[in-house]
């Protein structure tokens, strides 16, 4: 019973904010999830249930928000998270963890008080190809692979639209790559997947609706704090 209420909370945690600001559900989920759940129960759940909150709000936002995959960026993602997959086990995870979480949490701060309207030109093949290799392998270690892509659409100035049109697609691919190297390991996939699923779909609907509905309803202003200000806490919470 304590396990599937903490499930429920989780995920319709996770499916608020990731409905809000289109990223940030494993973040958010897994603070509660990694509570009652094992590691390899919880990463493959907060997996499944983030890619259906992202096709949830895609389908739903797809009248106000250009959705755009970028090839550079995917195929960027998609050697990062085969580089991460294959050489995980020659570093110290936590460490990398400890080190990504501060560079987040220290450069989201900065962006929240520096001047909104300085933008800089990253829009680049190189750019984009360095920022999706990074986001895809820190997806691996972190499972927050837009964390990236969403720094360089706010470094570039991007709307509330357009930084949702690039970073969801982004995060939709690396994770459906990641969920498929879980699904040919010897044991990559838990039993309990299912269950859990079943368990967590009422709430990752709710969750999903009410937070799409915020990011309509919110000024673009504020929508960019609160996007910072989850880039920062989520940094912080790697440190722990």
């Amino acid at each position: 019973m304590i396990e599937s209420a903490a499930i429920i909370g989780g995920v319709f945690l996770g499916a608020l904010v990731s409905g809000f600001s289109g990223f940030a559900f494993s973040a958010a989920a897994g603070a509660v999830l990694v509570h009652v759940l094992e590691p390899h129960e919880t990463i493959p759940l907060m997996m499944g249930c983030s890619i259906i909150s992202q096709m949830i709000t895609m389908l739903t936002l797809r009248t106000s928000v250009q959705f755009a995959a970028n090839p550079i960026m995917l195929s960027g993602g998609v050697a990062g998270v085969a580089l991460a997959v294959t050489w995980i086990s020659q570093f110290d995870a936590q460490a990398l963890r400890w080190l990504f979480g501060g560079f987040l949490a220290a450069y989201a701060t900065y962006l929240l008080v520096r001047a909104p309207n300085l933008r800089l030109s990253l829009s680049g093949g190189i750019s984009q190809s360095v920022v999706g290799t990074l986001g895809g392998a820190v997806g691996v270690l972190t499972a927050m692979p837009g964390a990236l892509p969403t720094i360089w659409c706010e470094l570039r100035g991007c709307t509330k639209e357009q930084q949702r049109g690039t970073v969801q697609p982004f995060i939709i691919g690396m994770q459906i790559v990641a969920l498929l190297l879980f699904a040919i390991k010897p044991g990559g996939m838990p039993a309990t997947l299912p269950y859990h699923l079943l368990i967590a779909l009422p709430a990752l609907l709710l969750g999903s609706w009410l937070g799409m509905i915020a990011f309509r309803r919110i000024d673009g202003l504020v929508v960019r704090k609160a996007v910072l200000m989850m880039l920062v806490v989520s940094g912080l919470a790697m440190l722990h």
